[in-house]
């Protein structure tokens, strides 16, 4: 963008979020983090630490899909939360294998 836009690195870019950001409407996890669905997941759920549990991303399902199942590092047997992609929602691959 620098070159595009002929600025140096480190100059302030006051539209960089409008020029990057595009939101995803139509995928649930947005919805809920913008309030358009309400009958999701409590966000009062607290972790084994007693503070606020992250909530998301979910699955076409409403179920929370697993961040380390996409990072590559679940290795709970017990795991509650859905292992699948999170980009793409299939179960033979993870997220980081998009890049």
């Amino acid at each position: 963008m620098q070159s595009k836009e002929k600025s140096r690195w480190g100059t302030p870019q006051s539209n960089i979020l409008d020029f990057q950001l595009i939101p995803k409407q139509k995928y649930l996890t947005a919805q809920i983090i913008q309030g358009q669905i309400t009958s999701g997941p409590s966000k009062n759920e607290l972790n084994v630490n007693g503070r606020q549990r992250r909530n998301g991303p979910f699955n076409s399902e409403r179920k929370e899909i697993c961040r380390k199942f996409n990072s590559n590092n679940c290795d709970s047997p017990h795991c509650k939360l859905t292992p699948c992609c999170s980009v793409c929602f299939a179960t033979n691959h993870t997220a980081i294998e998009h890049n």
